[in-house]
């Protein structure tokens, strides 16, 4: 079944800062080739910290010049990574120790989603991402036009630009497709280009980071109240690459009949 095409390709190559927008990536075993490669971790602690707690990671900006790591600091400033120089200004910026790192395939990073400790009556801290990765949890993130379109429909008043939900791919649906349609894919594979093949696992549930400031997008806490009234707090869907190979907008993308 033809559900649309690739409309916006997005790239994070540190986790919670700004990314790119890309017209042809590589998609491998860990999502698009470089997304969340990298991520400030604590000295002190040895945790990865997140926008989650910490909102000012979003007024830095992340990209790929070649092959190297370019990150824009909040004034302008433009520094190679990882670097010594990278690291200092990063700690003074954020006003504590940290370094950039990048991940490893034999550890589980432990992200900071809190300050305070983890207690018996409360919530951990810190969750562990997937071995060699940065991800919270799913190597893609797929969003939908028809999302978008329904959402906005339901509350006008509110400006639901899709940057606040940092998908790594915009599907523009086709015109008959309607509503919170990712819902409806889950545990099915989307084809898309000549050999791309993602799992569609689950909805994706959201967090504060959808009402925070970014670019020219205002701190905006009705997006997430909003998303959690009206579709249970999920947007969009998470997924697995099950097959890799080379993504471009444009690309066609097919529903797979369900196994």
């Amino acid at each position: 079944m033809h559900i649309g095409v690739v409309e916006q390709l997005w790239r994070y190559p540190v986790k919670s800062m700004l990314g790119e927008r890309l017209a042809c990536t590589d998609i491998g075993r860990h999502g698009l080739t470089g997304d969340r490669l990298y991520a400030v971790r604590d000295h002190a602690t040895g945790r990865i910290l997140s926008a989650k707690r910490m909102a000012t990671l979003f007024h830095c900006r992340a990209r790929y010049v070649g092959h190297e790591l370019e990150i824009e600091l909040p004034d302008g400033t433009r520094l190679p990574g990882p670097s010594p120089e990278l690291g200092a200004r990063l700690s003074d910026w954020l006003g504590r120790e940290v370094a950039l790192a990048r991940s490893s395939d034999d550890e589980r990073a432990l992200i900071e989603v809190a300050e305070s400790s983890a207690t018996d009556e409360g919530p951990s801290n810190e969750f562990p991402a997937p071995a060699g990765t940065f991800f919270d949890s799913a190597e893609l993130h797929l969003v939908t036009t028809a999302s978008l379109s329904r959402i906005e429909e339901l509350d006008p008043t509110t400006t639901y630009d899709v940057r606040r939900f940092r998908p790594n791919l915009v599907i523009r649906t086709a015109p008959e497709l309607e509503g919170f349609v990712e819902g409806h894919w889950v545990d099915r594979h989307l084809a898309i280009g000549d050999a791309v093949r993602v799992s569609v696992d689950r909805p994706c549930g959201r967090c504060v980071m959808t009402t925070h400031s970014q670019d020219d997008l205002r701190k905006e806490p009705a997006v997430l109240r909003t998303v959690a009234r009206l579709n249970n707090n999920k947007f969009g869907a998470l997924g697995s690459v099950v097959v890799t190979g080379r993504v471009s907008v444009g690309d066609q993308v097919t529903l797979e009949p369900a196994r």
